[in-house]
């Protein structure tokens, strides 16, 4: 019995603190969101220092590598640790993130991707259209199966273009790239 009122005590006096605190400290502290960051290319707000993501699972972590993703499960991991060529952000689910410019032909069978110009990996390497056409051949994450049967051959027209042919018109291509229905809009390093 003193133990519940000792509980209950310490919880009348630590609520209220906390939630005192829940409202005056993301009023006053400044962010900066990936979405700014994306959208301003000077990267003139981009933050600085360290960040630590910690996350706690029951399920093997089998996303930790992108290209073997199980799906939505791991979208917030891959969302902050790993960039898509086109990213689901508030606000608007095909966002450019990597990518500068998507476009499909009249009859849905070509895709086309540009990089942004500059792209750099965590070592330095630059991103480049070989990575982008890598890292779409190799995935075998969720969904694989279907994005690698509708697609005829990836075509690297440029450093920075990348051209997807398709079997047949795949009008959902987009979702399927660059929404978390799977992972292979996800670019790692060819080598």
């Amino acid at each position: 019995m003193m133990r519940y009122r000792l509980l209950r005590s310490t919880t009348l006096v630590l609520l209220p603190l906390f939630c005192l605190l829940w409202w005056v400290v993301p009023a006053t502290a400044t962010t900066l969101s990936i979405a700014d960051a994306v959208i301003d290319p000077d990267r003139s707000r981009v933050p600085e220092g360290k960040l630590t993501i910690a996350v706690h699972v029951s399920l093997s972590p089998k996303w930790l590598n992108p290209q073997d993703s199980p799906g939505a499960m791991a979208l917030e991991m891959l969302w902050k640790v790993h960039d898509n060529m086109i990213k689901a952000m508030r606000g608007n689910v095909y966002t450019y993130s990597l990518a500068e410019f998507y476009e499909m032909s009249p009859d849905f069978k070509v895709a086309t991707v540009r990089l942004r110009e500059g792209l750099k990996f965590h070592n330095g390497d630059p991103v480049t259209s070989e990575d982008v056409k890598f890292s779409y051949d190799n995935y075998h994450g969720i969904n694989a199966t279907f994005l690698h049967d509708k697609t005829e051959r990836v075509e690297v027209v440029d450093n920075r273009t990348v051209q997807f042919h398709f079997k047949e018109p795949f009008l959902d291509f987009l979702m399927y790239y660059g929404t978390p229905a799977s992972a292979a809009g996800v670019i790692i390093p060819k080598n």
